[in-house]
């Protein structure tokens, strides 16, 4: 159990919050974006249903002179087609089975409203829910090597 929700906290919170620091210019890869279009996608799904939202892509060129990204995901506010803006990239990482990030995108001072509701909501669920199991399991290995030294140390009678 603690091991399910250590990956838990991996996937959203952690997720989320570098999401966040990514919009604020603190993590990721840095870089600048162009956009290039703004089309609508079908987003969701499954039991909860879905719709469809109008997107920013753009290009990513890198400042460290790597090739360019194309066809991401860019989050600015102004999504007017051409423009260029500083930005963060959080690269895709489809490992991740709650919320898996499926594509490069790109935040260049947007984006980070949702990421901030759920890094909060998740990680108080995750900390209440979840920290008892992850206590345990972080305890037992050393209440055990407490027992075994108790065990094993020589009295002094």
């Amino acid at each position: 159990m603690a091991w399910f929700v250590l990956q838990l906290v991996e996937d959203v919170p952690v997720r989320q919050a570098r999401i966040i620091a990514a919009a604020f210019d603190w993590h990721g890869e840095k870089g600048t974006v162009t956009v290039s279009e703004s089309k609508r996608v079908y987003e969701g799904g499954g039991r909860g249903g879905g719709s469809m939202r109008t997107h920013c892509f753009g290009t990513f060129v890198p400042d460290d002179g790597t090739a360019p990204l194309t066809n991401i995901r860019v989050h600015v506010g102004d999504c007017e087609i051409g423009r260029v803006a500083e930005a963060r990239l959080i690269p895709k990482d489809p490992s991740s089975w709650m919320i898996p990030n499926k594509t490069d995108q790109a935040y260049a001072g947007d984006g980070w409203g949702q990421p901030l509701v759920l890094l909060l909501f998740m990680g108080l669920f995750l900390l209440i829910a979840g920290g008892p199991f992850v206590l345990c399991a972080a305890l037992f290995p050393v209440m055990i090597l407490l027992a075994l030294y108790r065990r094993w140390r020589p009295t002094t009678d």
